[in-house]
């Protein structure tokens, strides 16, 4: 199974959290990162996040395929982070799940994980309606909500917060700093 995972930070540094639909069978309710989303084994997983950051949050995402392309697209098109999303692929690696499914029966599944971190600054709608809403926090306002509220985070994002604390904190030390000047 191929995994998408984004994490979408503004130019103020915070992370955009997406709230599941109370409809969801796993983890109704609860915060999770900004887009997720399973891929078929055919398809493209670029072209997956971009029919996905279309699809949940309404917005038009450029995919950088290296560092320096990243850098530099930066450079140029900060100023217009309002109107579409600027990505880079944060990781690739493959995780081993547990799940009990609806018939109570336990599986174990692999899944092939790609992670994507990702600059936008602009409005937030979710056109498939797999949200009920979103929220922006901070690292440290996230990491103090895991540990008073841990009930209301999917146990990925718990996962997540640990796992990229320091890449995250990378990220936003270099990009996020031109709106908070």
């Amino acid at each position: 199974v191929k995994v998408i995972d984004i994490f979408i930070f503004n130019g103020y540094g915070e992370l955009l959290l997406q709230k599941r639909a109370p409809r969801k069978t796993n983890q109704p309710g609860k915060y999770q990162n900004s887009v997720w989303w399973h891929a078929n084994a055919y398809e493209d997983i670029d072209f997956t996040a971009m029919h996905e950051c279309i699809e949940e949050i309404g917005a038009p995402l450029y995919i950088a395929p290296k560092q320096q392309d990243f850098q530099e697209a930066y450079k140029k098109l900060s100023p217009y982070i309002d109107k579409f999303v600027l990505a880079k692929k944060l990781s690739i690696d493959f995780r081993k799940k547990k799940f009990i499914d609806h018939k109570k029966e336990k599986h174990i599944i692999k899944d092939h994980t790609h992670a994507y971190i990702w600059l936008y600054s602009g409005s937030v709608t979710s056109i498939d309606r797999s949200s009920s809403g979103f929220e922006r926090l901070t690292l440290e306002h996230l990491n103090q909500e895991l540990e008073k509220n841990p009930q209301n985070y999917t146990p990925n994002m718990h996962l997540f917060a640990k796992e990229f604390e320091n890449k995250f904190s990378t990220f936003i030390e270099k990009y996020c700093k031109y709106l908070s000047k």
